[in-house]
């Protein structure tokens, strides 16, 4: 039997090397990525001699070193159907480091935007008839809310007692563990939903800051950079991608 890939025999992954006289270590995981999995001596000796054709379009080896294969071959007749992953081209190693990439900034600049927002910048200005004009920053808000009988909404006093800061870092660690979990095309789940929730998010913190026309209070910058910084976040979700292509047949 010529090498080549051949299906696993061991059932542990979908294709396996055969070197000519023996099967290999190396094997390929569902997105062909190669891993290291000593096969089992009672699995290689039942199945060396019955083992079947090499895969379509894979032309034997010179020499005992796995070729890399530029798709997922074609399942054999008779072979255990391959988990769905097989079916996917992996993403170009170029293309995948820059998605990362890009994502991890945008993730950087989300966070310091809104640890300026909450912490740094001032949140507003306080006016009042006859008194100085009183600048405050978020951790101070609600306080004065009361001292100042200022005229906030429900979700107003509500954001300024914590709930502001608890929404961002919530929806910082969800975009966080998307991308994680996600790949260029092969997008998690619930990207889609995360996405429509940091858009409402948006109009939550304008809702929220002093940008609403609180009377008696003038915004200051803090409110616009927690807001840039959850937009920085719904650019950074994986949302709503396409479905991973699977390679042509080969012929």
């Amino acid at each position: 039997m010529r090498p080549g890939w051949y299906p696993d025999p061991s059932g542990r992954y979908p294709l396996r090397w055969f070197d000519g006289t023996r099967w290999t270590p190396q094997a390929l995981d569902g997105w062909q990525r190669p891993v290291v999995d000593p096969l089992p001596a009672v699995a290689e000796t039942a199945s060396a001699a019955g083992s079947p054709p090499a895969v379509s379009g894979t032309p034997p080896a010179r020499s005992g070193t796995p070729p890399a294969l530029p798709g997922v071959p074609p399942a054999l007749p008779g072979a255990a159907p391959a988990p769905l992953s097989v079916a996917v081209r992996p993403a170009d190693q170029g293309r995948w480091l820059f998605w990362l990439a890009w994502r991890i900034f945008l993730l950087a600049v989300a966070l310091g935007l809104l640890l300026t927002g909450f912490f740094v910048l001032p949140w507003g200005h306080i006016l009042r008839p006859g008194m100085p004009v009183t600048t405050i920053h978020y951790l101070d808000f609600a306080g004065w809310i009361d001292a100042a009988d200022l005229e906030a909404s429900g979700w107003q006093r509500a954001y300024a007692q914590g709930l502001g800061l608890v929404h961002a870092l919530v929806v910082l660690v969800a975009t966080a563990v998307t991308i994680a979990v996600s790949r260029p095309g092969r997008h998690a789940p619930w990207g889609g939903l995360l996405q429509l929730l940091l858009f409402a998010s948006m109009i939550a913190v304008h809702f929220g800051s002093p940008f609403a026309d609180i009377e008696g209070v003038h915004p200051a910058g803090a409110g616009l950079a927690v807001f840039g910084g959850i937009f920085a976040l719904f650019v950074a979700c994986p949302g709503f991608g396409t479905k991973p292509k699977t390679p042509p047949p080969a012929r």
